[in-house]
Formats: structure tokens, sequence, C-alpha cells
């Protein structure tokens, strides 16, 4: 998840910093088809204890005070953030599967468009 803390994107603005971070994940996710596979095993194993997604937590951290810093100014629909990942940034992640899985190809015109919707969804 470190790949998403990248301080030019962080620093946009809020419309921008979430198509970013949203982008960011879905070529993450579509160019490392291996990694994205054991993330999905591990984090769903017993392997993956209540310390290791505590230290997640704390690694995110940066990110995570920013989203609920974005919900205190109203600049973000008032839910809890695990609420708001899913409805963004999950999209990322399952496009980048089927990219990987079926090979359909989205040019960077549509990839701009669903980010620019789905991240939409969220943001006052």
């Amino acid at each position: 998840m470190a790949y998403v803390m990248d301080d030019r994107i962080l620093e946009m603005p809020i419309e921008e910093r979430y198509k970013g971070l949203w982008l960011q994940k879905y070529r993450f996710h579509r160019n490392h088809p291996q990694e994205t596979v054991f993330i999905e095993q591990f984090k769903n194993s017993s392997y993956y204890t209540e310390e290791m997604a505590r230290l997640t937590t704390e690694m995110m951290s940066r990110l995570l005070e920013m989203g609920q810093e974005d919900i205190r100014q109203g600049l973000v629909i008032n839910l809890p953030l695990d609420v708001i990942y899913m409805m963004t940034f999950t999209v990322a992640i399952n496009l980048a599967k089927m990219h990987i899985e079926t090979g359909v190809r989205l040019s960077q015109e549509m990839l701009e468009a669903i980010a620019g919707r789905v991240c939409g969804s969220v943001l006052n």
C-alpha cells in the first residue's frame, strides 16, 4: 500500500488527489498481478494477524488522517473510510483484475473517465 504514498498526488486538490490515487492503484494492480493475488490470499489467510492489520493501518496513517480530515471539512461524504474505500479503490482493483484475467484493455481516456465518476461518487 505504500505505492500510493506519493507526495505529489497527496498534495493535489481533493478531486485530483482521489483520481490520482485511484489511477495509481489501478496501474499497480494491473502491472503486478502476482503481487495482487498474493496480497488477497495473504489478507484472507490465518497468517494475516490483527498485529499485521494494525501495522498496515499505522503505515497508512497519513492517508487515513487525510481521509478523516476531508470528511470533517465536508469535502467527502460522511461515511466510514472503509465504505469510501470500497466505493472507490476496490473498483480500481477489480478492473485491474479483469484486465489481468480477461485481457480487456481500457484506454487511458476510459480509465480517466471511470476514475472521475467513481471518485466523484464520494466527493461533496
